[in-house]
């Protein structure tokens, strides 16, 4: 499958006009299921603190951890296992994982486990869920960048009491403190000088935001990081500078409008032979 950005990309070269060309292989959709083994099926946290999700998964597939179909953070699948730390809304949590390949297919969600967070102060009610939760989560595309390109991230506060303090660690050393005034999508971006450090050449990326009482929300994301771009497999010049393959193909429109025009200027010639012959007869 050739990348449709690709096609649509401006020249690599603008003199020349040469397109570089890209091919998309794409990976293996995961056809098993990860299993959230951790927390159990019920269980009540009485404290603010992030809890760890984990549990078994298909190898070297990014795990994407959902509370109530909001994602909660993402993880590479090692040796068969993940852990993400979630933290949890105020009562009920459904909690799914979901497998997805490089090219963001995903697989079939995990068996729902379903726990709450009750904390002082909060609903003990278990069919109520605060309507101004505080969370701040993301676009739960596949991101992915080259080494010195810009990459970015929407981010999305929900709930809460403006203003909002964010923090982006960006797992290379490098953190951005913002300030939102009002909830609501926002995007984020960073250049990383170098390819990514773990699984798949990613980073490890933290998302803090505290909103103006001291209500706190963060989120895991994993970024993807290549040291150099993806191999060309074609290229294509405009003008008068063409790839050998391009070549042919006009070579074989030009000759077929040769052909079609020989047999028109053949018919005529022959045409007009015919009339003579009767004229003289």
């Amino acid at each position: 499958m050739m990348s449709r950005e690709a096609a649509n990309a401006a020249p690599t070269d603008p003199v020349t006009e040469e397109y570089s060309t890209y091919a998309v292989v794409p990976g293996p959709i995961p056809r098993t299921a990860p299993v959230i083994t951790s927390p159990g099926q019920g269980t009540v946290f009485t404290s603010n603190d992030p809890v760890a999700v984990s549990g078994s998964c298909p190898n070297d597939m990014l795990i994407k951890v959902f509370k109530n179909d909001v994602l909660a953070g993402a993880v590479f699948c090692q040796a068969g296992r993940f852990s993400v730390d979630v933290d949890l809304f105020p009562a009920s949590n459904a909690l799914v994982a979901r497998a997805y390949n490089a090219n963001n297919n995903v697989g079939p969600d995990s068996a729902v486990v379903t726990v709450r967070r009750d904390v002082l102060g909060l609903t003990t009610n278990p069919n109520v869920v605060p309507a101004d939760r505080f969370f701040i989560t993301s676009d739960i595309q596949y991101k992915g960048s080259n080494a010195g390109e810009t990459l970015t991230r929407q981010l999305t506060i929900s709930g809460g009491q403006a203003p909002y303090a964010v923090s982006v660690s960006w797992g290379d050393g490098k953190t951005d403190l913002i300030s939102r005034s009002q909830a609501g999508p926002f995007e984020v971006s960073h250049v990383y000088k170098n390819a990514g450090e773990g699984p798949q050449n990613s980073f490890d990326i933290t998302v803090l935001a505290t909103d103006q009482s001291g209500t706190k929300s963060f989120i895991h994301l994993v970024a993807i990081v290549n040291g150099d771009k993806p191999s060309v497999v074609g290229t294509i010049k405009a003008g008068s500078n063409w790839s050998g393959a391009l070549k042919i193909a006009w070579q074989l429109v030009v000759l077929a409008a040769v052909i079609v025009f020989s047999f028109w200027v053949g018919e005529r010639r022959e045409a007009f032979m015919l009339k003579r012959k009767i004229k003289s007869a």
